[in-house]
């Protein structure tokens, strides 16, 4: 028996004296990442440079790449990937330049903070680490080389009075070695003045440094917003251009000349040439206030970035040759920037090739979602290296409806212009095909519901249009505005069908009908009747839902009013379609969310909110109506619930919780959490932002019922997601569980594996994973293991059941019981395995030949078992020479 063989046979032995089960464990969370790199902060600068590691695209700013949370001000992109250039303090780059200060070509950045007066530091990138050159005392702001005849020098600009030691206001030279001033600066010390931009030219009258920006202090150029350095003075540049932008040096054809990009001016005025004597207008297409001037392609081209205007507050490109103007567009459709877009750098990357234009930018300002350094592929603008899957914006409302094209999830929030790769306004449908639009809703939705009238399931949202609340109907293709509040700003938070009328609660002062009449906080709608009111409560209404407490069908509303008419209701009222009624004495506080649910002893009403009692006993945040007292859910939550829904994991119905709290009691529950009936409990490992809404919902993509989850967040666990996430039960086809990075229970040595993995192996690839692809009937299935160790023998092993708790087993866990069998072995290539392969039986056809049919309904689990001998890795008797994935859960 060869050595490979006895460490199977080994391995199969100890694996069927594991215990059976008494539950099952398949619980994972799917995200909706921003997958591949991702830059966030506006990038205020960008250069090519190559530090001796090849040509790269370095930008600056105030930066940190969500995927891994790394910070820096500078930022390295190589084509490939981002990453951290050295370790700067925290802090703003505004200015980066390449200067020679005789020891070769290296990267400039001045760091400086956000208030004026703090202290800036210029440092040098060597390759290898910053290099901190001196001081300056209050916020640098620009950079370049300029030679006023005694050898090129770095000048940097800015609001600062001091370089090291030396008196420089505004603007100071750095020879390399030590700060020196010129003249008096150009604006005089003390004055509340800003410089933008720096460039170098020869005007005609010799080489010049001039200075572009907003001046105070010396009235002879306090209206030019140009000054220049030359032959030892300062002096203004003609008059009466006003505040500049951006300054840049080009040659149009008739010889180097200085062009000034003028914010904020009027169309095709904007951007100024000098002619040595005097501002010479420049004829051009720019619709809005240029931001930014770049020369690029070795001097051929001047590139401007503008700023977004009113109302899309897209920001534009635009480029001129010697033959005349082309004009870059941002994407139409895709935009959702919000005011303040600004395009602050330009640049070519990579510098030979299939070059493409990047632009760096404030958040969106190319109509490119939360992008920040984008790149123009010939047609469109792209996100530098990321991939877009969650969701843009504030995620506060879901609903499921069946337009008559099968059953789906549908969103609404605030600023989502992306759901994925699609372009959506504030609304959008989620189902087995993945996203798709849901037409178009102005600006913000803050309810989805649908009712049923007699003709079928109709979609129906409260947005605001503007600055009014709106009540909207969905065709399936078109958005219908049925009514809006007669005031702004309003709102409206809640739909629930009751009856034959659709309840519209929120916070509002009226509706508006063909009959004009109005409501306080709540109205009611039907096809026929058009809108009545059921009487008006005297605060918001958040949440509505029905329920029968024995006594007939009712309409329940919570929310922050204390009287349902004049009766005093504290934030939670009964309506039977006539007349409202209390709920015992009600909440202290805020009702958020209502719901109802069977958690073993009858069907019940369940209000969350940021209450402390209910029915004036002590109930924290949730609370359980009888239909005659109020009732504590264990330790309840300490902060906001926003959201409640019932959802079965596979273990039975449970109730789910969503908002702002931390904890129950003294154990960690973040933003999400499950209350079976008895106890609190977390789910996955949590939510990192606010969760705004809970629906459960079978998507159709093969993996059964999934609780959906929507707010405003980065990560559900350990999983990037954007503000949508799924948490999977055990109901569908394929599922997974059984997992090392702690969620399922410790690793043997704390050798926690990555999220979705098994226990980490000695050569540290994060642990094991195991999928399944394919079909069951006819059985196409494959599973695929990675991550394990290079060409590691590999047992893939098939159980009947799973146990209750994991095992430890070698440096792994092990969930797989039952009857187990050996279906597979084969060896690692690169780490990875698939079987069946070609020449294997296929999985059914395998565990027939074992003695185990997989008749229509059974279930299966899996595990790919690998060798890993290094014993010091994870010592016996803790671990021994073998890891294991995670497992694979499979219903034939």
């Amino acid at each position: 028996m060869s050595h490979s063989i006895r460490w199977f046979a080994l391995a199969l032995l100890v694996l069927v004296t594991g215990r059976d089960p008494v539950a099952a464990q398949c619980l994972e969370w799917h995200a909706f990442p921003e997958a591949g790199p991702e830059l966030v902060g506006d990038v205020l600068a960008a250069e090519v440079h190559d530090d001796g590691s090849g040509s790269a695209l370095y930008v600056s700013g105030d930066l940190s790449l969500s995927t891994s949370g790394a910070h820096s001000a500078v930022m390295r992109w190589n084509g490939t990937a981002y990453s951290p250039v050295g370790s700067l303090p925290s802090g703003t780059v505004r200015a980066l330049t390449r200067f020679d200060d005789g020891t070769g070509p290296a990267l400039y950045a001045v760091l400086s903070h956000f208030n004026l007066n703090d202290p800036s530091t210029l440092f040098k990138w060597n390759g290898a680490a910053w290099l901190s050159l001196g001081d300056l005392d209050g916020m640098a702001t620009a950079m370049t080389v300029h030679d006023d005849g005694s050898g090129p020098a770095l000048y940097v600009a800015g609001f600062f009075h001091n370089a090291g030691a030396v008196s420089t206001p505004g603007v100071a030279r750095w020879d390399g070695a030590t700060w020196s001033a010129l003249g008096p600066g150009p604006f005089g010390v003390g004055s509340v003045s800003s410089v933008t931009s720096l460039a170098s030219v020869d005007d005609g009258f010799g080489p010049a440094l001039f200075v572009g920006g907003t001046f105070h202090g010396q009235p002879w150029i306090a209206s030019a917003g140009v000054a220049k350095w030359q032959g030892g003075s300062w002096f203004g540049v003609g008059g009466g251009i006003g505040p500049v932008q951006d300054l840049a040096v080009w040659d149009d054809g008739t010889g180097p000349a200085l062009f000034a990009a003028r914010p904020g001016s009027a169309t095709g005025t904007g951007i100024r040439r000098w002619n040595g004597m005097t501002w010479q207008t420049f004829a051009n297409p720019v619709t809005a206030g240029p931001s930014c001037l770049r020369v690029l392609d070795g001097g051929m081209r001047l590139y401007v970035g503008t700023f977004g205007t009113y109302p899309t507050y897209r920001s534009e490109v635009f480029v001129r040759d010697v033959s005349g103007w082309t004009h870059i567009a941002p994407n139409v459709g895709d935009e959702c920037p919000e005011p303040g877009g600004v395009v602050h750098a330009l640049a070519l990357y990579p510098p030979v090739g299939a070059t493409r234009l990047v632009a760096g930018t404030t958040s969106g300002a190319l109509g490119n979602p939360l992008a920040y350094l984008s790149q123009f592929d010939g047609s469109a603008w792209n996100s530098l290296g990321r991939e877009f899957e969650g969701v843009n914006g504030s995620l506060r409302a879901m609903s499921v409806h069946d337009n008559g094209a099968g059953a789906a999830l549908y969103i609404g929030g605030i600023g989502i212009c992306h759901a994925g790769s699609t372009p959506v306004s504030n609304v959008a449908r989620w189902g087995d095909t993945g996203w798709q639009a849901a037409g178009a809703l102005t600006t913000a939705v803050t309810a989805l519901g649908t009712c049923d009238f007699g003709s079928g399931s109709v979609l129906m949202a409260g947005d605001h249009e503007s600055g009014r609340a709106t009540l909207s109907r969905f065709d399936g293709s078109f958005w219908t505005t049925l009514g809006s509040t007669a005031y702004a700003p309003d709102a409206i938070l809640s739909l629930q069908q009751f009856g034959a009328e659709l309840y519209i609660g929120g916070g509002f002062s009226g509706m508006t009908s063909p009959t004009n009449l109005l409501s306080t906080n709540i109205v009611r709608w039907n096809p026929v009747a058009g809108f009545s009111s059921p009487g008006g409560v005297d605060g918001t209404v958040n949440a509505m839902t029905t329920f029968d407490d024995g006594s007939g069908l009712a309409l329940y509303a919570g929310g922050s009013f204390t009287h349902a008419v004049n009766l005093s209701s504290n934030h939670i009222a009964r309506f039977d379609g006539s007349n409202w009624t209390t709920l015992g004495s009600g909440m202290n506080s805020l009702v958020d969310a209502l719901t109802t649910f069977d958690d073993g002893t009858g069907n019940a009403l369940y209000a969350a909110g940021t209450f402390t009692t209910a029915g004036g006993i002590p109930a924290s945040c949730v609370a359980r109506w009888n239909g005659t007292t109020w009732s504590a859910l264990g330790a309840g939550l300490n902060a906001q619930v926003l959201t409640l829904e019932v959802f079965d994991d596979g273990s039975g119905p449970a109730l789910y919780a969503g908002g702002n709290f931390t904890a129950s009691g003294n154990s960690p529950m973040e933003r999400i959490a499950r209350w079976n009936g008895a106890s609190w409990s977390a789910v996955g490992g949590n939510i990192d932002g606010t969760v705004w809404t809970l629906k459960s919902f079978d998507d159709g993509t093969g993996v059964g019922p999934q609780l959906f989850v929507g707010g405003v967040f980065h990560h559900a666990g350990t999983l990037p997601s954007e503000n949508f996430a799924a948490w999977r039960g055990c109901g569908g086809t394929i599922s997974k569980f059984c997992f090392g990075d702690g969620s399922a229970g410790a690793c043997p040595c704390g050798n926690a594996g990555l999220s979705g993995r098994g226990c980490d192996n000695a050569v540290h690839t994060g642990g094991a994973r195991l999928n399944a692809t394919g079909t069951t009937n006819p059985d196409t299935i494959v599973l695929h293991s990675g991550g394990e160790l290079p060409n590691t023998p590999t047992l893939v092993f098939q159980g009947t059941s799973t146990l209750s708790q994991p095992s430890m087993f070698g440096d792994g866990l092990r969930c797989v019981g039952g009857n187990l069998k050996r279906l597979f072995t084969t060896s690692a290539v690169g780490g990875a395995i698939s079987v069946p392969d070609a020449t294997q039986m296929s999985i059914s056809a395998r565990s027939a030949a074992l003695g185990d049919p997989l008749v229509p309904g059974s279930v299966r689990s899996y595990q790919a078992w690998y060798r890993d001998p290094n014993l010091s890795f994870c010592a016996p008797p803790a671990g021994d020479a073998w890891n294991l994935s995670n497992a694979v859960r499979i219903v034939w």
